[in-house]
């Protein structure tokens, strides 16, 4: 049997097998995988586990984001994503091997290895096989449609504009500094779902912005950053896509969220929208 090899992904021959073995873990529709890989994904981007030429797992590495003291001193970061190893082969130490050495590779360039489990019961795992800990958290809340709230405009933003007008509002506020890249794929699963991209103004001239996808009667706002009444903005939110109520995920600290190894950046920052 061949040995277990592990390699960056630096072929356009690879990502065929990447993009099968993504549609195989995780069920996504193929157009969703090209977007993915239209807009995060570049050679050198993912480690590949191989025996022979079978491809037994893949993780992405998606570099440049930066991690925001309150100070504003910034440390680099990587964010690994869609870890992913064939069913069958599940149980072999696969996804602790390819999690080893996106580690490695990460502290020899001197970054922080940032991620964000897809369930919570991945929590105890990456904690204890790779040795990961609560790095960032949020407060999540449920707010009902509101039918009167003139004094509330929302305006669609692209993801270009998005990321710039989200570093003016968190200025101040430990969090994750996310190059635009992230947004244009999260601009596109927000589009998937009937959602959006969305900057917030009030009477008072408070500015924000939300990152919007729907759920059936729910909206989920991914992210909101608004100084004004949120209560509002959120029912506003849920009225113009039509639910009933809206899923606000803010700045906050009533829950863990991004797990991170080797970050220098005191713990407790805001993240940002992930791409679950």
């Amino acid at each position: 049997m061949a040995a277990l090899v592990i390699r960056r992904s630096d072929a356009r021959d690879d990502i065929n097998g990447m993009k099968k073995l993504w549609a195989e873990v995780f069920g996504d529709p193929e157009d969703l995988i090209d977007d993915f890989f239209a807009t995060l994904y570049a050679p050198g981007r993912a480690l590949l586990a191989l025996e022979g030429d079978a491809l037994l797992g893949c993780v992405y590495l998606l570099p440049g984001a930066a991690l925001v003291s309150g100070s504003g001193e910034r440390e680099s970061a990587v964010y690994f994503y869609a870890l992913a190893v064939t069913p069958t082969r599940r149980g072999e130490g696969i996804g602790a091997a390819l999690t080893a050495q996106s580690a490695a590779l990460c502290r020899e360039a001197g970054a922080a290895l940032c991620l964000m489990p897809g369930e919570e019961s991945l929590r105890a795992w990456y904690a204890g096989r790779s040795g990961f800990a609560a790095f960032s958290t949020v407060q999540t809340e449920l707010y009902p449609v509101l039918d009167n709230t003139p004094e509330i405009t929302l305006r669609p933003v692209s993801a270009a504009d998005y990321a710039a007008k989200r570093e003016a509002l968190l200025a101040h506020t430990p969090h994750a500094a996310l190059p635009e890249e992230f947004f244009r794929f999260q601009e596109k699963l927000c589009a998937r779902s009937g959602g959006a991209l969305l900057e917030i103004a009030d009477a008072d001239g408070k500015n924000g912005l939300a990152c919007v996808e729907t759920a059936g009667d729910c909206a989920e706002i991914k992210e909101l950053l608004f100084g004004g009444d949120v209560s509002r903005a959120a029912g506003k939110i849920a009225l113009r896509f039509g639910a009933s109520a809206c899923r606000v995920t803010r700045p906050g600290a009533a829950k863990d969220a991004v797990m991170a190894l080797g970050a220098k950046t005191a713990p407790g920052l805001w993240w940002g929208p992930v791409f679950d």
